[in-house]
């Protein structure tokens, strides 16, 4: 079974997280904001706009650099046409639609980014996307997490971001993401291919 181990949250460098998770060896949990023993460590924002989504979620200046070199897109996924606010709103449904596709391509070329300001024209874009998508963040603040021999985490499609001190994978542990997952932390001890998911950008360390 695992074990919650409480301890000071004024140690945990990541926020208010107050909990450390132990996961016993062969076993799975969950990670949800709708689960019980963790709903209390869980935040949730309504951000008012993209420069807010990036300080939950976005990586320090040497990952998202580090980021953008692996995926090779540094600003390639920039579309070419500029649309504005007003076309999320037109009345023509592909003007509507290519302004959403490109509102999602910045916002996410703007939270993962080395350089938003390169991306400074697209703002007043996803900003009016944000607020009429009414998006919302759910991140989760732990302090220590250790997956024993066998045991996994899964992390729910609903976490958007993980915050934690120290994370340690031991031998065939694994960190299962259903969605697209932020983490941040301090350290990281075990092989990163034991983190599974679609888009999981590691944010070393936590820092204003």
């Amino acid at each position: 079974m695992a074990k919650d181990r409480t301890t000071s949250a004024a140690n945990a460098s990541s926020g208010d997280g107050s909990q450390n998770l132990y996961i016993e060896p062969g076993e799975t949990v969950m990670l949800a904001p709708d689960a019980q023993r963790f709903s209390a460590f869980y935040k949730r924002v309504y951000p008012s706009g993209i420069d807010e989504v990036r300080d939950i979620l976005g990586l320090s200046d040497a990952a998202a650099q580090a980021v953008s070199t692996k995926m090779n897109c540094q600003c390639s996924c920039s579309p070419p046409s500029l649309y504005t606010p007003e076309d999320l709103t037109s009345r023509d449904n592909s003007i509507r639609r290519a302004a959403k596709e490109v509102a999602v391509k910045a916002a996410y070329q703007y939270v993962t980014g080395a350089n938003p300001d390169a991306l400074a024209q697209w703002k007043p874009l996803i900003d009016k996307y944000i607020n009429l998508g009414k998006i919302v963040i759910n991140y989760v603040a732990l302090q220590d997490i250790e997956i024993a021999q066998g045991a996994t985490l899964v992390i729910s499609a609903s976490t958007n971001a993980l915050y934690a001190n120290n994370i340690k994978i031991h031998g065939t542990g694994r960190m299962v993401c259903q969605g697209n997952l932020s983490i941040k932390c301090v350290t990281l001890q075990g092989i990163t291919r034991q983190i599974v998911g679609p888009n999981i950008p590691i944010n070393q360390p936590v820092g204003p």
